[in-house]
């Protein structure tokens, strides 16, 4: 499994797919790292904080940011294709019915 995801957080998509915090490469600067926004920011970089693992769990938990997640595996089928579900979700999105941190 890659070490771009982050396992500590487990967010249950209404669907059943389970989704994890995965970190974004900066084609800018090349570093990678997890992007978080706030509650009502944009889904664009600018509106992003980048930032490591135990930072991105705070704000996630702590002060409902939202984070980019994904599956681990291929689940939605999109134009005739198995792809993993991703998205940015916060925990209180109506699609996540639960999670948990470890």
């Amino acid at each position: 499994m890659s070490s771009n995801y982050s396992l500590k957080l487990e967010l249950t998509h209404i669907s059943g797919d389970k989704l994890y915090p995965h970190m974004m490469k900066d084609k800018d600067t090349g570093m990678s790292s997890f992007r978080v926004t706030p509650p009502g920011g944009g889904n664009k970089k600018e509106a992003a904080l980048q930032v490591n693992e135990t930072e991105m769990l705070d704000y996630v938990i702590n002060h409902n940011y939202r984070v980019r997640c994904s599956a681990l595996t291929p689940t939605v089928e999109y134009k005739g294709k198995l792809i993993k579900r991703n998205g940015l979700y916060c925990l209180d999105n109506r699609s996540i019915v639960s999670y948990t941190h470890s």
